[in-house]
């Protein structure tokens, strides 16, 4: 297991001990506009039938090199960010590609479909009854509000049913909220981040996310897990 560090570029907390006990993991560093080094790609690669990897090969150097020692390369796609490059090389046969749903997957060429686990050992389900009163929202800087922030914002200013709380999950830049508001009939307060991200399931009645993305929403399915 290559588990790749961004850097500067990274998104959150860069946490490799996940991957402790599970065989070899050693991390390489992708460096932007370099993608992998040649010396982390030998490792990877060294004794390898398969080489997966997730929305794209950080760099083509791995493609060329898992092809000239005969190891097949599978990408997990992304329709939203899937390079026509890749869809070429798929037609040509030079890469496999997976994909977690059929949405937008006339983007991908050809494709085998392999939806995405969840980890249900790691989320509690709780069952719940009774009227709904505490809604999450789970905001992400990624792609022009990915998680349709702003769109949770603007409904609640025209909301008029019964009292609810309103929970606004995110670091403050990203929703742009410190402390707790009024916003009509709902008390908005942003929480602080969780460790593990399964930790984000323990509160909360109904999960508020009007966009989706990707065709895959690990926060959808996460909270239907919970």
């Amino acid at each position: 297991i290559l588990v790749v560090d961004n850097g500067a570029d990274s998104r959150g907390v860069f946490r490799p001990e996940r991957y402790d006990g599970m065989g070899d993991a050693r991390v390489g560093h992708n460096v932007p506009g370099r993608g992998l080094g040649r010396r982390d790609l030998e490792w990877l690669l060294s004794g390898s039938d398969v080489v997966l990897t997730v929305e794209g090969f950080y760099g083509e150097r791995c493609i060329g090199m898992a092809a000239e020692r005969g190891i097949r390369r599978v990408v997990y796609a992304n329709p939203e960010l899937f390079p026509g490059m890749y869809r070429d090389l798929a037609e040509r046969g030079v890469l496999s590609v997976l994909a977690p749903t059929e949405w937008e997957a006339q983007r991908l060429g050809r494709y085998v479909l392999l939806p995405m686990p969840i980890a249900r050992d790691r989320i509690r389900y709780r069952a719940r009854s009774g009227p709904a009163r505490t809604f999450l929202h789970v905001a992400a800087p990624a792609f022009h509000d990915r998680q349709g922030t702003e769109i949770v914002r603007q409904a609640l200013l025209v909301y008029d049913g019964p009292e609810i709380e309103v929970l606004l999950a995110g670091a403050p830049e990203i929703h742009g909220l410190h402390d707790p508001v009024r916003m009509g009939h709902a008390c908005v307060v942003p929480i602080g981040s969780v460790r593990d991200y399964w930790e984000r399931w323990e509160t909360g009645d109904v999960l508020l996310l009007p966009r989706r993305y990707g065709g895959l929403s690990l926060v959808a399915q996460e909270a239907l897990a919970a």
